[in-house]
């Protein structure tokens, strides 16, 4: 059974929901022998039911990928979050980016090895 395309907190109640609709399938041919047939339709009903929930927690491969990415980055401060459905890229937020965003860059970060070299023979800064 490939559980690779439920996120991770999906995947243990995929594997029961699968176990447990691969049972009822082998539990339906003795109902039927049996002709127990109202056994037959809530076995059925349980097996479609169980399908139902599979499907809805089942997402592409890439979608879980990206999510577990973005699950690293919330654990380090970073919120990262889908642009477009159609492509994915990431959106990061975190505080300093939202700092430099909001009053740009800090001058002595932008400064260079010659405005160094510079300030140490002159012995003044410039601003």
């Amino acid at each position: 059974m490939n559980l690779n395309n439920f996120l991770k907190a999906d995947r243990e109640k995929a594997e029961r929901l699968f176990i447990s609709t691969r049972d009822l399938i082998t539990e339906l041919p003795a109902a039927i022998e049996e002709q127990d047939f109202e056994n037959c339709v809530e076995i059925a009903a349980t097996i479609i039911s169980n399908c139902k929930d599979l499907k809805r927690m089942e997402h592409p491969e890439q979608v879980v990928r990206f999510r577990e990415i973005a699950s690293k980055f919330a654990s380090r401060g970073l919120n990262v979050s889908a642009s477009r459905r159609e492509t994915v890229s990431m959106n990061i937020e975190h505080p300093m980016i939202t700092e430099i965003n909001r009053y740009g860059y800090p001058l002595e970060n932008l400064k260079d090895e010659n405005d160094a070299e510079r300030e140490g023979e002159n012995g003044s800064t410039t601003d």
